[in-house]
C-alpha cells in the first residue's frame, strides 16, 4: 500500500474495509475527502477524514513518483 499525501483520483482503502476513489479534497474548515464507493449496483459518495483512511492502494501515474 502506498503512503504519503492523498491525491485526487487515488483509490484508497478505509479502515472499515471499503475501497473508493477520491473525487474531491476539502481543505476548509479541515482536511476531508469526498470519495465514491460501490453500493450494490450504484455508487455512493461519502466524506471521510484522514483518520478513517487505511492507505492508498492505487494511484494514477502523473509522470512523477508515487
Amino acid at each position: 500500500m502506498l503512503t504519503g499525501e492523498i491525491r485526487e483520483f487515488d483509490v484508497i482503502r478505509l479502515k472499515d474495509g471499503r475501497e473508493g476513489t477520491v473525487v474531491f479534497i476539502f481543505s476548509e474548515p479541515r482536511t476531508a475527502y469526498l470519495i465514491e464507493v460501490p453500493s450494490g449496483e450504484e455508487w455512493e459518495q461519502v466524506t471521510v477524514e484522514p483518520r478513517e483512511i487505511d492507505g492508498v492502494i492505487w494511484r494514477v501515474a502523473r509522470g512523477e513518483p508515487a
